[in-house]
Parts: C-alpha cells; structure tokens; sequence
C-alpha cells in the first residue's frame, strides 16, 4: 500500500511537534514563575498583613522554580550542542 508521506517524514514532522510542544510548555512554565515571583514581592511590599498570602505563594514557587531550572538547563544544552 503507498502513502502520501515516506516514514522518515512522518517522524520528521512527529519531532517538530514534539518540539513546539516542549518549547510552549518551557515559556509558560518560565512565564508562570516570574508572574508568581512579581505578584508574591508586590503582596510583601504592599501591606504586612498580606505577608502570610506571600507565603502561601511560596508553596506553588518551589515545584516551578525547579521546572524553570530544568527547562533552562535543557535549552541553553540544545542551543549550545553539548551533548
């Protein structure tokens, strides 16, 4: 049976899809980070009773202050070509 695309393109464009996922994935836990850090110094600097909300925000920060780690870590290895 023939196909419209050979194998090789298939997986070609399986790759670029994967590729543009992760990359959108990266921004928006990246984006997400500086958002929570901005709003968690703006509620510190506001008001002393709202200190205790800044702290909750702490709790969400640690998992994406991780995430944001590895996706940077992970880009700058691609775009420099280390490994």
């Amino acid at each position: 049976m023939t196909s419209l695309f050979s194998e090789s393109s298939r997986s070609a464009i399986g790759e670029n899809a994967l590729s543009v996922i992760g990359t959108q994935l990266g921004a928006t836990v990246v984006l997400l980070t500086i958002g929570l850090l901005t709003g968690r110094e703006l509620l510190r600097a506001g008001n002393r009773r709202l200190d205790r909300s800044a702290r909750a925000i702490d709790v969400a920060l640690v998992p994406l202050l991780l995430a944001s780690g590895y996706v940077i870590v992970v880009r700058m290895i691609d775009i420099l070509g280390i490994v």
